[in-house]
């Protein structure tokens, strides 16, 4: 992803000026691919105080040091997502930050798509049912991703994406139920179906693996409302409607990261929190409830949440 997002800022004309990664391998190779960019072979806050935003791309584990630290030298910062391997340490990060804002983002890229976001300007506007939702795909091809203390699993590390578009489309989340098939010895969930009910009466269900072949990734969501139902599919999460009187989302063939990119990069331009897709409270919130689905695949027994992220009976 650090790659993803220095390709995406020369793409919109921006200059990446330091470049930093604990393997100096890796860190070399990016810094060769950005013209003019400079090596940072530490992190040193005094240092980093001179950017106008930074990019953090780190595995989940690694993140919220850095957090902390850009919030003390006060530069505007984007954050991978998951915002760590749990919430906890999340709540000071927020309360720091509504003390004294600072523009950042978390990158749950697909609330920026124009299908996403049409879907639910339609759901606004009828009383929605359920939801139902897949994402089956292949382990990632780095070290890191398998590994529990690094990443929090498959579950923390991408089956994110479609909680956050649950509660992107639906509301918040008040209850999980979930189940797990570990397809290895080492109990690693690669495998799981949740169960989950709204603050708004809704229901749905979320199916989870990252069991499947590259080539066969399978990515749905489906919306059933009291009048017919919508569906985000694919990759690109293509809209299509079965509700009459709705048209088709605009088509932008904008790379998703891209498109992400530009829009934390503008809400710094402008000094605008507003700005972005997802802040960091709002993650935090997503997170609480993979959380919630991890515990309850350990105890087989629901989790519902109180009036906090964290607050779980």
């Amino acid at each position: 992803m650090g790659r993803e997002r220095a390709s995406a800022c020369a793409t919109l004309g921006h200059h990446v000026a330091l470049v930093h990664d604990a393997d100096p391998a890796r860190a070399l190779e990016l810094q060769m691919s950005c013209p003019a960019s400079q090596l940072a072979g530490r992190f040193l806050e005094e240092e980093w105080r001179t950017l106008d935003a930074v990019f953090l791309c780190t595995p989940p584990a690694g993140r919220e040091q850095f957090v902390r630290s850009f919030l003390r030298i006060r530069v505007p910062f984007f954050v991978e997502k998951p915002v760590g391997v749990s919430a906890d340490g999340g709540e000071p990060i927020v309360l720091e930050l509504t003390r004294r804002p600072l523009v950042h983002a978390v990158g749950y890229m697909n609330r920026c798509r124009a299908s996403v976001q049409h879907a639910r300007a339609v759901l606004a506007g009828h009383r929605t049912l359920g939801i139902a939702c897949h994402w089956l795909g292949n382990p990632y091809s780095v070290s890191w991703w398998l590994d529990t203390q690094l990443s929090g699993g498959p579950i923390n590390e991408q089956a994110t994406h479609l909680i956050d578009l649950c509660r992107f489309l639906l509301g918040e989340i008040t209850r999980v139920q979930a189940v797990a098939a570990p397809a290895r010895r080492d109990a690693i969930e690669f495998t799981a179906a949740v169960a989950l009910s709204f603050a708004g009466g809704q229901v749905g269900t979320m199916l989870y693996s990252c069991g499947a072949s590259e080539k066969q990734k399978q990515i749905g969501v489906r919306v059933l409302t009291t009048q017919g139902s919508l569906e985000l599919s694919g990759w690109d999460l293509d809209f299509t409607a079965q509700l009459a009187g709705v048209a088709p989302a605009s088509a932008d063939t904008t790379p998703i990261f891209v498109l992400e990119t530009a829009r934390f990069l503008r809400a710094v331009e402008g000094n605008d929190p507003s700005g972005v897709a997802c802040d960091y409270a709002d993650a935090l919130r997503t997170q609480g409830v993979v959380d919630a689905v991890r515990q309850s695949m350990r105890s087989g027994q629901p989790v519902r949440f109180g009036s906090a992220v964290g607050s779980r009976s």
